[in-house]
């Protein structure tokens, strides 16, 4: 569950948070496809008035190409190719640092996705440890017979 600007998000099972922050001079969109589909158009996410921010909720399964263009235009500013973890939240800050047309895209991990292998790691550990307490209990049973 993320909660900015009084929204809340409750992500499910493959997604992830993606929060878009302009800070361009003119509005973007941001426009997406993903690596599993083989030669498909890219497919419009948002649209990021200049300096707002705007989130959206974005597939995990499979690494998503991102392309940023101005929305009057049909150049490409910046693109990314990005594997999304499941539960994380993320930042793509879009800047200009200088009066030039360069524009500068950088992603950032706001919070750090849940780590998936951890509950096999709990698993393991408690058989684990029934194993090794049921292996070493006749040990312990003929220790306490020899010694009473």
């Amino acid at each position: 569950m993320c909660e900015r600007h009084h929204e809340v998000y409750k992500l499910k099972m493959d997604e992830a948070l993606l929060i878009f922050h302009n800070e361009l001079p003119y509005n973007i969109s941001v426009y997406y496809t993903s690596d599993y589909c083989n030669k498909c158009l890219y497919q419009p996410l948002a649209t990021v008035g200049n300096g707002l921010n705007i989130s959206v909720v974005v597939s995990t399964q499979f690494t998503l190409t991102l392309r940023i263009a101005p929305v009057d235009g049909n150049s490409t500013l910046c693109g990314l190719s990005q594997t999304f973890e499941e539960a994380g939240h993320y930042s793509l800050w879009m800047r200009q640092p200088n009066l030039l047309n360069d524009v500068t895209c950088t992603l950032t991990v706001d919070r750090r996705p849940n780590n998936a292998y951890m509950p096999l790691l709990a698993a393991f550990l408690i058989l684990a440890s029934v194993a090794v307490f049921s292996a070493s209990l006749p040990c312990i049973l003929v220790a306490t017979i020899l010694v009473v």
